[in-house]
């Protein structure tokens, strides 16, 4: 999250008639200080990535609650759940949300969702079961 990120935040919060003014320059002053503590670190052989801690902090949460209502809408249509699906029925849902996006669609109109995150949670179904073992096989590779 950039400093920028924070002052939109802040400034979202102020326009909500959250009293966030006299906290904002001493967020402002704490946001600063752990940027100089993050370079101090990196410049010091802390670099979080190297020791394989994962960086939560770099999903955006919107995108994350949008893949959760199309998660929970799914859940709702498919009540066998989707680990006992066809893997080829989320390959083939991936590509055809990928292929409105190409065609200029952005919103799926059967739901008002972004087809970017329906690729997203279908990619998401597919590596599960890929790493569940089931196998991808399409109807031409059947013998």
């Amino acid at each position: 999250m950039t400093k920028k990120y924070y002052e939109r935040l802040l400034d979202d919060l102020a326009s909500a008639n959250v009293p966030v003014e006299q906290t904002k320059e001493k967020l402002m002053n704490a946001f600063d200080l752990l940027g100089n503590a993050l370079v101090d670190g990196f410049e010091a052989g802390h670099d979080p990535v190297k020791k394989g801690k994962l960086e939560y902090h770099r999903l955006p949460p919107e995108q994350l609650a949008g893949m959760a209502k199309i998660m929970n809408d799914g859940e709702a249509s498919h009540p066998i759940g989707y680990m006992d699906c066809n893997p080829v029925d989320y390959w083939n849902a991936l590509e055809r949300h990928t292929m409105a996006i190409r065609r200029g669609e952005l919103i799926d109109p059967d739901d008002g969702m972004s087809h970017a995150l329906h690729v997203a949670c279908n990619g998401m179904i597919l590596d599960r079961m890929l790493e569940a073992g089931k196998k991808l096989v399409f109807e031409k590779e059947k013998v």
